[in-house]
């Protein structure tokens, strides 16, 4: 197994169910969240121009510009914790398909929990956000305190269900949490 992927197997008890909103401002996205117990949560937002890394911090959506997110030029948005993960993706202007998935009740299915290593090392921190900076010299901010040099990792949950008795497969995934990593060799 390389340095750069750990995974575990196990069981957990899961269910989700989906939906569809409109959310036409930052204060409607904070409601949604709240609403689907997420104020503590960590955000992927992919926008039209770009992706963004954000925290629901007591129930507050907080960008690293602390600019305000405009659900117009959202693409795609992962919202996650422990607990569970709200997908949303865009169907038409401003309106999203969802899919809240919640681990701790519901059905018994097989996992694999897979830590995804960014790329990047921690070059520097501000107010709870660290940038990653590439060999490339490409950077990024995620919403993580990282020591300088640390590598960050995104841990992954895979669920496997079974169609009849000897076929396998992945039925969903999900973004449990970004963390500190090892440093870089």
């Amino acid at each position: 197994m390389s340095e750069h992927t750990n995974y575990q197997r196990g069981e957990v008890n899961t269910k989700f169910w989906t939906g569809s909103i409109r959310l036409e401002s930052q204060p409607e996205i904070e409601k949604f969240l709240n609403d689907n117990r997420l104020s503590e949560a960590t955000g992927l937002i992919y926008l039209d121009y770009g992706i963004c890394w954000a925290k629901m911090v007591s129930g507050r959506l907080i960008t690293r510009k602390m600019e305000e997110l405009e659900p117009k030029y959202i693409q795609r948005a992962r919202f996650f914790n422990q607990e569970r993960e709200l997908h949303c993706w865009l169907k038409k202007e401003q309106e999203f398909a969802f899919r809240l998935r919640i681990d701790g009740e519901g059905e018994a299915l097989n996992i694999i929990d897979a830590d995804q290593y960014l790329l990047g090392v921690a070059e520097k921190t501000e107010e709870g956000f660290t940038l990653l900076q590439e060999s490339q010299g490409k950077a990024g901010w995620v919403p993580v305190e990282l020591g300088r040099g640390q590598r960050a990792v995104l841990k992954t949950r895979n669920y496997i269900d079974f169609a009849g008795d000897l076929v396998a497969g992945f039925c969903d995934h999900r973004l449990i949490e970004i963390s500190k990593g090892g440093t870089e060799q």
